[in-house]
C-alpha cells in the first residue's frame, strides 16, 4: 500500500498517516515529519495475519529527503482473531470469545502502562522508543501501540538451538536492572491491572487441558503430569503474581513471557547476530510479582537442559550480584532467599511450559516441520520440558 494523503487510513486500521506522524513528531521533536514531506509509505504485516491477539504492522516511510528519520515505525494493533474450536457449542464459543476479549483488554492495558512508565527514559532499559498507546476495547477500534522499528539493526533468534551463554548473561543483567528500577519507583504497582480471579481459574484449566497433549507427543509425560496436577491452582499463580511483599522483598516488575521471539539482538555490519540486546519486546503479560519467574522462563525454554543444570546456580549468583549493583550495594533479594523465590516461581513456569510446548511443536517458526529436522527439534524441546518437570516434582515432593 502507498499513500501520502492526510486522511488515508493505514491498511485495515483506524489510523491515518497524519495521526501516526503527529505522535512521532511529538516524541522526536522533529517538526519536519509531515505527510507532505513523504513520497509514499509501505505497510508490511509482520505477523502475516497469524498472530492471535494482535496485528503487527511495519510502516515504512519514503521521505522526499532521503536523510530523514525514522525510516519506519511499528504499529501493534490488538485484535482477537476468531478461530472456530471444534466440539464447542455456540454458547461455549461465545463464552470463549468473551474471555479472549477480557484478556486482551487487560493485557493491552498493561502493555500501554508499562511503556508509558518505563520507555523513553534514561533508565538503561533496552526498549523501543514509545510514540503512543491507547486502550483496546471490543467496543471500538482505537487500540494501538506505535513504537520504534528496530528491525534495521536487530533481529530475533529461535529457541532452538537456543541462546548463547553470553546472551543469557546479558539478559540476566537486563532483568536485574528492570527489577531494581521497579523497586526504586513504585508508582506503577497499584495501577497494574490484574487478571480477574475467575479468568485465572478458567486459564489454569485451559493450560492443564493443553498440557495433556504432551502425553501424545511422548508417553513418558503421563506419570509426570499426574504428579504435577496439584500445582494447577490459583494459589500457585499467586506465588508469582502479586503486589505485596513476599519471600523477603517487594513485588517487582515481571515481563511474564520471556522467550526468544520477544528478545531482539543487535546485528553487526554484516547482519550477523551479536550478544548485545537490541530490546525486550511484547509486554502484554507484564505484571507485579516474583521476578524469578522471568529467570525461570528464560533458562528453561531458551537453553538446553544440560546447560541449565550446569549453570543455573552460577547464573542465580550473577543475578544477585547485578541486583546489588543496580540497587546501590544492598538488595532485598540475595543469596539467602533467591532459592526460595526461584522455587516459588516453578509452578507458574511449569504451567506455561506445559501450555506452550505442545503448540510450539507444530509451529514452523519454532520446530522445523520437514522430515529431516522435526524429530530432533521436537525431541530437544520435549527434553527441556521433561527435565524441568522432574525437578519441580522433586522440589515439591510430589
Amino acid at each position: 500500500m502507498t499513500s501520502t494523503r492526510l486522511d488515508d487510513l493505514i491498511e485495515s486500521t483506524a489510523f491515518s498517516v497524519d495521526f501516526v506522524l503527529k505522535h512521532v513528531r511529538r516524541v522526536s521533536g522533529n517538526e519536519a515529519l509531515l505527510p507532505e514531506n513523504l513520497r509514499g509509505i509501505n505497510v508490511l504485516d509482520i505477523t502475516g495475519g497469524s498472530a492471535f491477539f494482535a496485528r503487527v504492522l511495519k510502516v515504512s516511510f519514503e521521505w522526499k529527503d532521503s536523510q530523514m528519520e525514522p525510516k519506519s515505525v511499528v504499529l501493534k494493533v490488538p485484535r482477537v482473531q476468531e478461530i472456530a474450536s471444534p466440539g464447542l457449542t455456540n454458547e461455549e464459543e461465545e463464552k470463549k470469545e468473551d474471555a479472549d476479549h477480557v484478556y486482551l483488554e487487560v493485557a493491552h492495558s498493561r502493555e500501554v502502562q508499562f511503556y508509558s512508565d518505563f520507555a523513553n527514559r534514561p533508565n538503561g532499559l533496552r526498549l523501543p522508543v514509545f510514540y503512543y498507546g491507547s486502550e483496546y476495547s471490543r467496543r471500538h477500534d482505537k487500540g494501538v501501540l506505535i513504537m520504534e522499528d528496530l528491525s534495521r539493526f536487530s533481529t530475533t533468534v529461535n529457541i532452538l538451538p537456543g541462546l548463547t551463554n553470553e546472551q543469557i548473561e546479558n539478559l540476566i543483567d537486563e532483568l536485574a536492572r528492570l527489577v531494581a528500577l521497579s523497586w526504586k519507583e513504585r508508582s506503577w504497582v497499584e495501577p497494574m491491572v490484574a487478571n480477574p480471579e475467575e479468568e485465572q481459574e478458567d486459564f489454569i484449566q485451559e493450560m492443564r487441558s493443553i498440557s495433556l497433549e504432551l502425553n501424545r507427543l511422548d508417553a513418558r509425560f503421563k506419570p509426570l503430569l499426574e504428579r504435577l496436577a496439584p500445582l494447577y491452582t490459583v494459589a500457585s499463580m499467586d506465588m508469582s503474581s502479586y503486589k505485596e511483599d513476599k519471600y523477603g522483598f517487594p513485588a517487582a516488575l515481571v515481563h511474564g513471557d520471556l522467550w526468544a521471539p520477544n528478545i531482539l539482538w543487535r546485528t553487526d555490519e554484516n547482519g550477523a547476530v551479536t550478544s548485545k540486546i537490541g530490546a525486550v519486546i511484547d509486554w502484554q503479560c507484564v505484571h507485579a510479582g516474583n521476578p524469578l519467574e522471568d529467570v525461570g522462563r528464560l533458562l528453561v525454554l531458551n537453553t538446553t537442559s544440560a546447560y541449565r543444570r550446569a549453570n543455573q546456580r552460577r547464573l542465580l549468583q550473577l543475578y544477585v550480584e547485578k541486583l546489588r549493583e543496580y540497587c546501590g550495594g544492598e538488595s532485598p533479594l540475595h543469596e539467602e532467599n533467591v532459592d526460595d523465590a526461584f522455587c516459588a516461581a516453578m509452578p507458574y513456569v511449569t504451567m506455561f511450559l506445559g501450555f506452550g510446548v505442545p503448540m510450539y511443536c507444530s509451529m514452523p517458526s519454532v520446530v522445523r516441520q520437514d522430515p529431516k529436522n522435526k524429530a530432533a527439534d521436537s525431541a530437544e524441546l520435549l527434553d527441556r520440558t521433561f527435565c524441568f518437570f522432574e525437578e519441580v516434582i522433586e522440589a515439591y515432593g510430589l
